[in-house]
């Protein structure tokens, strides 16, 4: 009988510990788009106010590298999000039985 509820109890901290990853996961993508968000707007501000620097090639530039790094962070952490909700509901399945 103990050797059941320690194994019940490693599966619920497993999946705790999962719980974690995929809320990490969800917020890596939240903060990558919502930074992706904040860039647009910040050139498309600088932009119709004037600034000429901001449609120069080099600032173009540097704003392709970083809509690159914004959405490798959100791809990155929709694959953590995607991983951690599906190994929790394979021990929530194993948890049932």
């Amino acid at each position: 009988m103990a050797r059941m509820s320690n194994k019940k109890a490693k599966l619920q901290q497993q999946i705790a510990e999962l719980d974690l990853k995929r809320r990490n996961g969800m917020m890596r993508c939240i903060a990558a788009i919502v930074g992706f968000a904040v860039l647009i707007v910040l050139k498309l501000s600088l932009s119709s106010n004037g600034a000429a620097w901001v449609d120069t090639t080099v600032a173009n530039g540097i704003f392709f590298v970083m809509a690159l790094v914004a959405a490798g962070i959100a791809g990155i952490g929709s694959r953590d999000w995607r991983r951690a909700r599906m190994e929790i509901a394979a021990l929530s399945q194993k948890l049932r039985k």
